[in-house]
């Protein structure tokens, strides 16, 4: 049996595939006037990874850690 990369399992415990996360980073990507970017960071208040969009480039977003 193979082994599944951990950054696989961990984007399947955050978002429930690897493709549902792909669908939502590019969702926000595309969302109009919305961000300079979006990170994927580390939620401490909901304990999972998110993507987050930056409004500033010069300041990381709030209460995430890279």
């Amino acid at each position: 049996m193979a082994m599944v990369p951990a950054r696989a399992l961990a984007l399947e415990a955050s978002f429930g595939s690897v493709a549902q996360r792909r669908e939502d980073l590019i969702a926000r990507a595309r969302a109009p006037g919305r961000s300079d970017g979006v990170l994927l960071a580390f939620s401490a208040a909901e304990a999972r990874r998110v993507n987050k969009c930056r409004l500033d480039a010069t300041a990381p977003p709030k209460e995430v850690a890279p």
